[in-house]
């Protein structure tokens, strides 16, 4: 099923679940935790902050119960990864999951993977990259910029926020789809990698429309292409992939909630039905949909587990082709 038709019935699952659900809402709550902890891999301040903090706040009104959020970032969300995992499988502790926690599963030395190790709660939200050049590349459109690469081998480059990173494995499905050969420049931060593009020392990137919307405006950026196959309402005006002539790609950055491995399942399904009515809250779509530039999701336990092994056979078999070497 396409993610477009998950959408669709993801919230409609949810509230009959809900509906289900109320006599645990009942008689289960005794044994639910008093506090309950968000663990989120990036620092305070951004956007995932951000949600995870309406998403906590939520729940602490709806539940009567203390909530707390615990920034841990490092390394791609895998520092909050390994804290969270053998963390007790109660409830008590809820790791903020995104596609950054997929590709640190498949590092064997990591020893933590999202796909066996955390139990899925549901996904917050769904957006889509933009393909941005700098201004000074002689092109309008992605066929303009695959024509041109292959006329001018070693030309272009694309800025990523480091080896292994979503934006460096979704670049080079891009490569793999269209025969672009884009050379790879990691950077160790998104900003630096957005600066290096904006002074044409690389001169291609992929980041979401909202946070580069202001340099398109500007005439310093252009926007070729979302990584969606239809055009998305967060980038008005920039073709999908189908319409840009690439079939079969489809990438997005995503959010999610899981629990340690071996929570109850009568737990499990209460944060879910919880979560799914904070997620309708004011200040959790406002969150998604100006600070991510995304659209909200929600849904049942079993949606959330689909797309994340979707995600694992996609970037698995992306790194073994494409030969990546994910750093240590």
């Amino acid at each position: 099923m396409s993610y477009e038709a998950l959408n669709r019935r993801r919230f409609v699952g949810a509230a009959a679940a809900g509906g289900a659900l109320l006599c645990f809402g009942r008689t289960g709550h005794a044994a639910l935790p008093d506090t309950i902890r968000f663990v989120v891999g990036y620092a305070p301040g951004g956007a995932s902050d951000a949600l995870t903090r309406a998403l906590a706040d939520g729940l602490a009104r709806r539940s009567k119960r203390t909530t707390l959020v615990e920034n841990k970032p490092g390394a791609g969300s895998l520092t909050a990864m390994r804290s969270t995992k053998n963390g007790p499988a109660d409830g008590s502790v809820l790791f903020t999951s995104s596609a950054a926690s997929v590709i640190q599963s498949l590092k064997p030395s990591n020893r933590v993977r999202l796909d066996s190790d955390f139990a899925p709660i549901l996904m917050t939200h769904r957006g889509q990259f933009t393909l941005f050049t700098n201004a000074s590349v002689p092109v309008t459109t992605l066929k303009e910029l695959i024509t041109y690469d292959r006329a001018n081998p070693g030309k272009l480059s694309y800025a990523s926020f480091g080896v292994g990173g979503q934006s460096h494995l979704a670049m080079e499905l891009l490569n793999q789809k269209t025969g672009m050969k884009l050379t790879h420049v990691p950077y160790k931060s998104n900003a630096e990698a957005i600066l290096s593009v904006l002074k044409g020392e690389t001169q291609v990137m992929l980041n979401p429309f909202s946070s580069l919307k202001q340099h398109v405006d500007a005439g310093k950026l252009r926007a070729l292409a979302v990584t969606s196959k239809e055009p998305s309402p967060h980038a008005p005006g920039v073709p999908g992939m189908r319409e840009a002539g690439v079939d079969g790609y489809e990438v997005s950055f995503w959010f999610g909630v899981n629990a340690p491995v071996g929570t109850p399942e009568a737990t499990l399904q209460w944060l879910n039905q919880e979560l799914n009515e904070v997620l309708r809250e004011p200040v959790a779509q406002a969150v998604i949909r100006d600070q991510f530039g995304a659209d909200t999701i929600g849904g049942s336990r079993d949606d959330f587990a689909r797309v994340i092994a979707g995600e694992m056979k996609t970037y698995e078999d992306l790194i073994r082709t494409a030969n990546i070497q994910l750093e240590e």
